[in-house]
C-alpha cells in the first residue's frame, strides 16, 4: 500500500483470484499481479493489470507510475529486452501517458522529475532517460548500443547515477562502468568512471552489475561493487547436439552427496542458504571524482563495509576470527573498523563487538553495546565511553531465550542533532544524552502499567528521530492482550492513548504532506482490512 504525498490518492497491488492462481500454476504460466489506484475521498477506483510495480513521488501529488509485467513471449526471446511500458497518471485529471521500452524508473524526490532507463530488443534506442514531469520534455543524458542498470537518485534529487554494461567476447559477463550526472545551473554534467582506463583498478575484477551505484552526499564520490567477472570457457562441444545433451534431465543414478568439512566456517546448511548472496557478493568501492581517484574500500581482509551517513566514515565488519566458533554456539562476533572513506585509511574500533553498531545521523558516531550497558563510539577521535550507566533502567532482554549472556532489548534510534539515543528498556522508551546524564522516560507507565511501547517509523527516509515532532508508539498490554497506538507530543508530561482496543494492528502509515494514516485491524473475528483516520489520530482508526 501506497500514499500520495497529499493523501488524497492510495495504491495498492492485486494479487489473482486463489482458483486463478491454482490454474496459472498448473499451467506453469507466470503469476501476474495487477494494481489499483483509489481516490480516497471518492473511493473511486481505477484498476490495472499485470503491474510489477507502481510508485508515488515523495512530494508531488500529482502522478503516479505504473510499470507494467513484460509480455510472456518476450521473456523466452533469445536475446530478450527487459523493457516494458510504463504508465504516467495524472491523479487531478486521469490522464495517461505510456512510455515504452522501460526497464527501471525513479523520480526525484521533489517529483520534478523522472529518470528512466530503456531496454529495447536489439539494444536499439537503449539508454538514460530524464523526463521534465512540469513540461514534458523527454531528454537523453546518455545512449548507446549498452545495457543500462541500477538507477539511483541521490536523497534531494540533485544527481543520479547507473551502470553502463557492454558485451565483451573474454566474459560471460557484461562489464560495466559507472555513470553519474549532476546538474548545474548549466544543464547536466556528466561523470563517468570506467575501470578500463585506470591502470590503479584491481586487476582480474570489475564493475560488479549486482550493486546500485550511488553518490556520496556532499558529490564527491561515486560508490560502486566490484566483482570477478566469470570468463568464457572452451565449451566441450558445440552445435544442436551438444545443446540437446545439455538439455537433458539429469542421471538419477547420480548419487546426490552433501559434503562438509569440519574446517568449513559455514555450515552446509547455511551454505546453501547464503548461496546466491555469495554468488552477488560485490567489494564496496569509490571513484573520487575530483581527484579522478579510484580508493578500494573493501577486500578480502575486511570484505563488510557499510557508509556510516554523510558518507565521511564506514564501518568494516571482520568476522574471519569468530566465524566457525560462532556457526556452532550462535554467538557471532566481529572485529570492527572505521574507513576514512576519503582516503581508504582503516583504523581498529572495537574487538570481538557482538552486537549490531547503529551509526550517529551525523557520521561521526555510533552507538554499541556490551555487557548490559549502551557506549557511544567517537569515530574521528577513535574514543568509546558508557553512556548508560547512570541510567535507573535495565537494558538487558531478559525475555530473549536465545544462548547468549545478557542481550540486549533492541536500541530505538538516534535522534536527529546526534545528541541522544532513543532506548528501550522492553517496557519504556528511554532518551538518554550521548554526554552523560541520567536519561529521560519518555513513555513513563510501560513497565509500571505492564505496556510495552514500539516506534512506530513514519517516514521511510528519517535520518533521524525529531524530539520537536509528535512521537507516535505502538502499543501493547502485556496482561490485558489490549493493543493500539499513542502518541507523545512536544511539551506533553507523556503518552496520549489514541486507540486502545481489544484488537490488533498492523504499522502505522502517514502520508507525507497530510495527516492521513492507514493502518490494519485485526481480531479473530474480524479480517486484517484497511483502516483510515484523519487530524493527527484524534478520531479513532475505522
Amino acid at each position: 500500500v501506497a500514499l500520495s504525498a497529499d493523501g488524497a490518492f492510495g495504491a495498492f497491488a492485486v494479487n489473482p483470484e486463489p482458483e486463478e492462481a491454482r490454474r496459472r500454476r498448473r499451467e506453469h504460466a507466470p503469476l501476474s499481479a495487477g494494481a489499483a489506484v483509489v481516490n480516497l475521498a471518492t473511493g473511486e477506483k481505477t484498476a490495472y493489470d499485470n503491474i510489477k510495480s507502481f510508485s508515488f513521488p515523495a512530494e508531488n501529488p500529482a502522478w503516479i507510475a505504473l510499470h507494467k509485467t513484460a509480455p510472456e513471449g518476450q521473456a523466452k526471446e533469445k536475446d530478450k529486452a527487459t523493457g516494458s511500458d510504463l504508465i504516467l497518471r495524472e491523479l487531478a485529471t486521469g490522464r495517461e501517458l505510456v512510455l515504452g521500452n522501460v526497464s527501471e524508473f525513479a523520480f526525484d524526490k521533489k517529483g520534478a522529475r523522472l529518470a528512466l532507463l530503456v531496454d529495447a530488443f536489439g539494444q536499439a534506442g537503449n539508454g538514460l532517460l530524464l523526463r521534465d514531469m512540469a513540461s514534458g520534455v523527454l531528454a537523453v543524458l546518455d545512449s548507446g548500443k549498452a545495457a543500462y542498470q541500477r538507477l539511483s537518485w541521490t536523497e534531494n534529487g540533485e544527481a543520479l547515477a547507473c551502470l553502463k554494461g557492454r558485451e565483451d567476447k573474454d566474459f560471460e559477463d557484461k562489464l560495466f562502468s559507472v555513470l553519474g550526472f549532476t546538474f548545474p545551473a548549466g544543464g547536466p554534467r556528466k561523470h563517468a568512471y570506467d575501470p578500463q582506463d585506470d591502470k590503479s583498478f584491481p586487476a582480474g575484477l570489475t564493475i560488479s552489475p549486482n550493486r546500485t551505484p550511488r553518490w556520496t552526499e556532499h558529490l564527491d564520490a561515486l560508490l560502486f561493487g566490484i566483482h570477478a567477472p566469470k570468463k568464457k570457457s572452451a565449451a566441450a562441444g558445440s552445435g544442436p547436439d551438444a545443446a540437446a545433451k545439455s538439455a537433458e534431465e539429469p542421471d538419477e543414478n547420480i548419487p546426490d552427496l552433501v559434503l562438509w568439512h569440519f574446517q568449513d566456517a559455514r555450515l552446509q546448511s547455511q551454505q546453501r542458504v547464503e548461496a546466491e548472496t555469495d554468488k552477488n557478493f560485490s567489494y564496496l568501492s569509490a571513484y573520487r571524482v575530483k581527484e579522478n581517484k579510484f580508493i578500494r574500500l573493501a577486500d578480502e581482509d575486511l570484505r563488510d563495509v557499510r557508509p556510516a551517513p554523510k558518507d565521511r566514515f564506514a564501518l568494516g565488519r571482520d568476522i574471519r576470527e569468530y566465524e566457525l566458533d560462532g556457526t556452532l554456539d550462535g554467538r557471532r562476533y566481529e572485529d570492527l573498523f572505521v574507513i576514512d572513506m576519503a582516503s581508504g585509511k582503516r583504523t581498529p574500533a572495537l574487538r570481538k563487538n557482538r552486537w549490531p553498531a547503529l551509526p550517529s545521523p551525523d557520521g561521526t558516531k555510533f552507538l554499541h553495546y556490551a555487557g548490559g550497558v549502551y557506549f557511544v563510539y567517537d569515530m574521528a577521535a577513535a574514543s568509546s565511553r558508557p553512556i548508560t550507566r547512570g541510567v535507573p533502567a535495565d537494558f538487558v532482554n531478559e525475555d530473549d531465550d536465545h544462548n547468549e549472556i545478557d542481550p540486549p532489548d533492541p536500541p530505538v534510534g538516534w535522534t536527529k542533532d546526534s545528541r541522544a539515543v532513543l532506548l528501550s528498556d522492553g517496557w519504556d522508551v528511554w532518551s538518554v544524552p550521548v554526554q552523560g546524564g541520567p536519561g529521560l522516560n519518555l513513555t513513563g507507565n510501560g513497565r509500571k502499567e505492564g505496556i510495552r511501547y514500539r516506534r512506530q517509523r513514519l517516514d521511510s527516509e528519517e535520518k533521524g528521530i525529531d524530539l520537536s515532532r509528535p512521537l507516535y508508539f505502538g502499543t501493547y498490554g502485556e496482561w490485558t492482550k489490549k493493543a493500539g497506538f499513542s502518541v507523545i507530543e512536544k511539551g506533553s508530561a507523556g503518552p496520549r492513548a489514541l486507540v486502545w482496543e481489544d484488537a490488533s494492528f498492523g504499522p502505522l502509515l502517514k502520508a507525507r504532506q497530510a495527516d492521513v494514516y492507514l493502518a490494519t485491524r485485526e481480531t479473530y473475528r474480524d479480517f486484517p482490512d484497511w483502516r483510515g483516520g484523519r487530524g493527527g489520530l484524534k478520531t479513532r482508526i475505522r
